[in-house]
């Protein structure tokens, strides 16, 4: 598996076929653990109230991604002139998706929090003005 994660980065770097590996290897990964957590016990409201994250963390992974490969198809002809833009690229995916980093989850919060304020930022004010 670490050799051919390997040669997978190498041909990214070298350039060969980067945006193929890129998709596979951030598609591959977490399609299984998606698997996985569907499949998983912990698909009751109560395991999810009692903060089960792993079926959060597969389904904002994909949101993110989904995200990232709009930008990517839309952008992609200015963003292709980075450089290692497909290292960068495959490096975010890793975060996202990597269980100690859980990057997914980190990155949809802070999106949706700050959604959260612009959206509703006055009716957040008016109660907290309200509570004191």
């Amino acid at each position: 598996m670490f050799g051919v994660l390997s040669v997978s980065i190498a041909m990214i770097v070298i350039g060969l076929a980067e945006q193929l590996l890129v998709n596979i290897l951030g598609m591959v990964y977490p399609a299984f653990k998606s698997v996985q957590a569907i499949q998983s016990v912990g698909t009751n409201a109560i395991y999810i109230l009692l903060g089960d994250t792993d079926d959060k963390q597969w389904l904002t992974y994909w949101i993110v991604y989904s995200l990232t490969l709009a930008i990517d198809t839309t952008f992609g002809f200015a963003l292709g002139y980075i450089p290692f833009y497909h290292l960068l690229k495959l490096v975010f995916l890793v975060c996202l998706f990597h269980p100690q980093v859980m990057g997914a989850t980190v990155v949809y919060d802070k999106v949706y929090l700050f959604y959260s304020l612009i959206k509703g930022g006055s009716s957040i004010i008016r109660k907290i003005r309200k509570s004191n």
